[in-house]
Order: structure tokens, then C-alpha cells, then sequence
């Protein structure tokens, strides 16, 4: 199964506001890693705590927080 990718309004709003070559930076990296992957587990880390659930990618100094639901992503 092939996931997709979805940014929530938050999400889009934060990388408005980002520098946009950091922005456009994080976009690739979302690209190129999770969008249409078999498994986006493989590359993040499990969260527990509040965000038990959701899983966080690095990307340089920056983390992406992601729910991860069958067939989707969502930030």
C-alpha cells in the first residue's frame, strides 16, 4: 500500500512563515521520503506522551510531527 500526504491548515501556515528555502527544503524531504512510500514508519519515531499516536521525521534542525493513518499521512 502506497501512502499519501496530506498538510493540515497549521501545518501550511508554519511553512508559510518559515524561510523558503527551509520550507521548500522540508517539502522535498516530505517528497521525497513519504509520498507514496510503503511504510513511513521505517524513517520517523514513535511519539508517546501527548502526541502518542504520531510519529516525528528530522529534517535538519526542523521535526515534522505526522499522524499516520492507513493510507495517509496527515501534518
Amino acid at each position: 500500500m502506497s501512502y499519501k500526504v496530506t498538510y493540515d491548515d497549521e501545518a501550511l501556515r508554519q511553512l508559510r512563515k518559515m524561510d523558503k528555502n527551509v520550507s521548500s527544503r522540508i517539502i522535498s524531504w516530505v517528497d521525497e521520503n513519504l509520498r507514496g512510500c510503503d511504510n513511513p514508519r521505517k524513517t520517523g519515531k514513535a511519539l508517546d506522551g501527548k502526541h502518542a499516536g504520531k510519529w516525528r521525521y528530522r529534517v535538519g534542525d526542523y521535526g515534522i510531527i505526522a499522524k499516520i493513518e492507513d493510507g495517509m499521512l496527515g501534518y
